[in-house]
C-alpha cells in the first residue's frame, strides 16, 4: 500500500501536466495526445461482506466520489472510439479509496447530446482510517486490488468545447480488511463499487479563433440575402421548399433547392445526382499548412447551411498532400486538414454523424509534383455531397 500511495501521489499532477502540455501544443499536431479533459463529482456506494465477530465500528459504504479523466485522440480509425485515462477518489469519514484506470469508450453522436459506454481496467487502493482499539494486536487496515468494470453516460454540449457530463460506473475489485483484537476478530471484503456523478468536459477544438468574427461578415453574403429575398417573394405563394412549385400543386415536399424538379415538384433521380455533384468543391491548402484559407469561408458556410436545411444529405471528404516530406508526415498532414474542415462544420451546427473523411497523403496526385504549380494542385481536400 505504501508503494501504491507513492505512485498515486504522482498520478494527478502528471495527468494534468500532460493534458495542459498537449493542449498548448500546436493545435494542428496530429500526434497521439489528449483531446479532452473532464472532472466529475458525485456519489459512490461500495458493497462489502463481513465475516467473524462484530466489531465496535463498521466501515461506511457510502462515499463522496471525485474523478478526473482524459480522452486520447488519433488512436483508432473510428473517431467515435476513444481511449480514456481515469483517476477516481472515493472518500468518507472512515475510508479512502484511490483508483487509476485505463479503458476505451464508444460514442454515439446525436443532435442534442452524445451517449457513450465503455470498459475500464486498472489498480486501486483502499485504506481504513479507523483504529478500533488501542489494545489491538494486529490490524490490516489497507488493501490493494486489480479493478475492472463498465461505465456509461451522456454528454450535453454547452458550447463548441464545453459539455455537461452524466456518468455512471460499476467496478469490481477485491479489497480485504482484517481487524483483530484480544476479544474480537472480523474480516471485511469489499467486492464492488457503484458510482453516479455529474461534471464538465472540455474538448480541445481545432477551430480557428477567427470563425466567430467571420460568421458575422459571411452571414451577410449574397447567398443568405438571396434566401431572404426568396422567402419574402414566395410567402404568399406558399412554396415551402422553394422549388418553384406551390404547395397546393407540390406532390413531393421538401425537395433540395438546387435540384431540378418537374411540374409537380418531384425530382428526377438522374438529374438530382448531377445537380448535387455541382455543389462539390475542393479546398486548396498552402504549403505544409492545415489552416483553411479565408477565401473558402463563404463556401463552407454555404455547405453548412445546405446540410442543416436538408438533413438527408451527408459529406465525405478526401484529403491529399503534395510529395514534399516523408510519406508518414504527409499522411498526418492530410489527416489534420480533414479534421480541420470536419471541426469547422461541427462548429457551424452540422451533426458529426453526417460527416466522414479519409486521408490519402501523397498517394493520389492529380498533377505532377515536379513543379510548384503541380504541387499546389495536389494540396487539396475534396468535399463530396452524398445521400
Amino acid at each position: 500500500m505504501r508503494i501504491f500511495n507513492k505512485i498515486n501521489s504522482l498520478i494527478l499532477p502528471s495527468l494534468l501536466l500532460s493534458t495542459l502540455t498537449v493542449a498548448n501544443d500546436n493545435i494542428y499536431d496530429n500526434s497521439i495526445g489528449f483531446d479532452a479533459v473532464g472532472a466529475n463529482i458525485g456519489y459512490a456506494h461500495m458493497y462489502y461482506d463481513q465475516s467473524g465477530s462484530s466489531v465496535t465500528h463498521q466501515p461506511s459504504a457510502d462515499f463522496l466520489n471525485f474523478e478526473i479523466y482524459t480522452h486520447l485522440k488519433n488512436v483508432f480509425e473510428d473517431r467515435s472510439i476513444k481511449p480514456t485515462i481515469n483517476y477516481v477518489l472515493n472518500t468518507n469519514s472512515d475510508m479512502s479509496n484511490d483508483t487509476f484506470l485505463v479503458g476505451v469508450n464508444k460514442f454515439h453522436y446525436f443532435d442534442k447530446f452524445d451517449a457513450y459506454y465503455g470498459a475500464l481496467i486498472g489498480y486501486g487502493g483502499l485504506k481504513w482510517k479507523y483504529d478500533p482499539l488501542v489494545s489491538s494486536i494486529s490490524n490490516d487496515l489497507s488493501s490493494t486490488s486489480i479493478v475492472g468494470g463498465l461505465q456509461g453516460g451522456l454528454e450535453f454540449p454547452m458550447t463548441n468545447s464545453l459539455s455537461f457530463n452524466l456518468n455512471s460506473k460499476y467496478l469490481l475489485h477485491d479489497y480485504v480488511m482484517q481487524v483483530s483484537t484480544p476479544s474480537q476478530s472480523a474480516k471485511f471484503t469489499h467486492n464492488a463499487t457503484f458510482s453516479l456523478a455529474l461534471g464538465l468536459k472540455w474538448t480541445f477544438g481545432r477551430v480557428q479563433d477567427r470563425i466567430d468574427e467571420e460568421l458575422i461578415e459571411i452571414e451577410s453574403t449574397d447567398y443568405i440575402e438571396e434566401d431572404i429575398d426568396m422567402i419574402d417573394a414566395r410567402t404568399c405563394a406558399q412554396d415551402s421548399d422553394y422549388d418553384g412549385v406551390i404547395d397546393a400543386q407540390d406532390r413531393c415536399k421538401n425537395t433540395p433547392r438546387n435540384v431540378t424538379v418537374d411540374g409537380y415538384g418531384c425530382v428526377n433521380t438522374s438529374t438530382a445526382d448531377a445537380d448535387l455533384k455541382d455543389f462539390d468543391f475542393n479546398i486548396m491548402f498552402k504549403y505544409k499548412s492545415a489552416n483553411i484559407p479565408n477565401e473558402y469561408d463563404a463556401k463552407i458556410l454555404e455547405l453548412a447551411y445546405y446540410l442543416k436545411k436538408y438533413p438527408r444529405q451527408k459529406v465525405f471528404m478526401k484529403s491529399h498532400t503534395d510529395s514534399v516530406g516523408s510519406e508518414a508526415y504527409n499522411m498526418r498532414l492530410s489527416q489534420t486538414r480533414a479534421e480541420t474542415v470536419y471541426t469547422q462544420l461541427i462548429a457551424l451546427g452540422v451533426s458529426r454523424h453526417r460527416l466522414s473523411y479519409e486521408a490519402f497523403g501523397e498517394s493520389a496526385p492529380i498533377a505532377t509534383n515536379a513543379t510548384e504549380a503541380g504541387r499546389a494542385k495536389n494540396r487539396r481536400l475534396e468535399v463530396i455531397i452524398t445521400q
